[in-house]
This record gives structure tokens, sequence and C-alpha cells, in this order.
């Protein structure tokens, strides 16, 4: 994976795949080390739900549509887009998405068209910048509404206990320092990819299907998990 720049214009944050109704990949990550987060987050107003796993500068989800958590005005179209991103074998939609965090020199505004999405479980006066068309079968990419806080992370890991359990893999995977996603067509990346790829923050690209291929700690335990051909996943830590 390429090292990001000194003063990068984007900072990954978080990185999702939807899955199936309840998360059934989530055994398999557990058996190759990594430890997820206690509690389920309930979308509410899009009637999705998702399991985290946890590290000390970000996260990666699995989210899938959940009857169980209610739906809002526009909720029903997110969450039915979700399904059929899940079902990316029979639909060709993407089953990934990006998230990531402004900086400094982030721009203002972006050399492509940006819209918001707001919902009850973001928080009062929260919304997220999709950098992704709407109703697009691409790439999600987008601006997180609530970014990853290293220092605090930071702190509940020294603090130890209960705190820092979420964050202490038994495969003893830290940090995300890469993130590499491939299409099985250009036309299934965003035009903001291009953006992206100059940022530094992930690479996106094309390749023979879809793909994610996370790095954890730059590799340094030269260990790999290839969850395929039942999740289209790739782990190196």
């Amino acid at each position: 994976m390429r090292p990001a720049p000194t003063d990068p214009v984007l900072v990954l944050d978080h990185a999702w795949m939807a899955v199936r109704e309840g998360g059934p990949e989530r055994p398999m990550l557990e058996a190759a080390g990594f430890r997820f987060v206690p509690t389920i987050n309930a979308h509410e107003g899009q009637g999705t739900a998702s399991a985290r796993i946890a590290f000390e500068n970000g996260s990666f989800e699995l989210i899938w549509p959940d009857n169980d958590v209610p739906e809002l005005d526009g909720g029903a179209m997110a969450k039915a887009r979700f399904a059929r991103r899940a079902d990316w074998r029979r639909s060709g939609d993407s089953p990934f998405g990006i998230g990531f965090r402004r900086t400094s020199a982030t721009p203002p505004t972006f050399p492509f068209e940006t819209w918001r999405v707001a919902a009850p479980w973001m928080g009062p006066g929260s919304s997220i910048e999709m950098l992704s068309p709407l109703d697009a079968r691409t790439v999600t990419l987008f601006i997180a509404s609530q970014g990853v806080d290293e220092a605090a992370n930071r702190a509940a890991i020294a603090a130890g206990g209960a705190a820092a359990e979420p964050f202490l893999h038994p495969n003893g995977a830290r940090r995300i320092t890469g993130l590499r996603v491939s299409a099985p067509t250009r036309l299934a990346l965003p035009p903001s990819a291009s953006f992206v790829n100059l940022s530094w923050a992930a690479e996106l690209r094309v390749g023979d299907e879809w793909l994610m291929e996370l790095e954890l700690d730059h590799g340094s335990q030269n260990q790999q998990v290839d969850f395929r051909p039942n999740v289209p996943l790739i782990v190196r830590f």
C-alpha cells in the first residue's frame, strides 16, 4: 500500500461492507483474530444496522438491512440500496463504502458534485457529505459525520480495562495503514475516485472483481487472510 502524504487532503476514517442480514460474515473475521465492539449500531431512520471492528485510527464495519430498525422519510430507499449492495453478486452494485475525515488541507468545495444526507442516528445537526452520485451503484465515498477521535482511542487503550478491550485484537492488529478497493469496471468507480486517489487516503482501481484489501500496521506481522470466495476481502497485518 502507498504511504500517506505528510499534509493529506483527506484522511481515511473507516470502511464498510454491505452484508446479509445479521452479519453472518462476522464469525469469519472473529476466527481471524478480530474483536468486534460489543454494541450493534442501529441506524434509525435508515433501516440498517452494523457491527464494528475498532482500530486506534479508524474502523471497519459490516452493515446490513435490519427489519427491526425503523425507517423514516427516505429511509426505505436507503435500506433498499443496502439490500442491493449486500446482494452484490447478483445486483452488480458495489458492496463497499469508504468514509474520510477532512484536514486543514481539504478544500472547502470539491471538483465534483456532492450532496448531504442526515438521519436520526447521526445526532442533531450532523450529516454525511456524499462524494458519490445519488442512487449510484458505484463504490460509496463520503465524509464521515463524526470522525474517529484518535486521541480518545489512545487514551482508552492506555487506561486499560473494558474501554481498551475493543482495540486489543487477539491477532495484534492496531492501526489501519492502507485501503484498496478494486471494481470490476471503471463505471463502478464514482467521478470522485480520481480525487481520492490523488489524496492518497485510499486507492480505487479497476480489477478482475469486487475486492477490498485492508492493510493494518503496514503488514508488520507478514500475515494475510483471504476471505474469498465467501467475502470479497483480504486483510494483511
